[in-house]
């Protein structure tokens, strides 16, 4: 739903996959045309960690933290205050 993040994904030329969160059925044919996998619902996280080298997402705490002790860098989309407090936090410990 946000172009430009789309845009720049899909200019670092690596593999996405992608689970977005009331994607309409429209919403998940242009990701898929950008070249994403296209998850229909979310994959255990364990799936996850095993299949990436860096995790995108909003910034919930349970997804940041799984992720950080799963070792992977995490980048954070925030969408509210809180969310962006956990991405300056990810930031300034240098883990994403």
């Amino acid at each position: 739903r946000v172009p430009a993040l789309w845009d720049g994904l899909k200019r670092a030329a690596l593999p996405v996959r992608v689970f977005a969160a009331g994607a309409t059925a429209a919403d998940q044919e242009t990701l898929h045309r950008l070249g994403f996998a296209v998850e229909r619902k979310p994959l255990p996280f364990a799936e996850i960690a095993r299949r990436s080298r860096l995790a995108l997402n909003h910034g919930g705490s349970g997804f940041v933290s799984s992720a950080l002790a799963a070792g992977l860098p995490i980048v954070v989309v925030h969408f509210d205050l809180e969310k962006m407090l956990t991405g300056h936090a990810v930031t300034r410990m240098q883990l994403g």
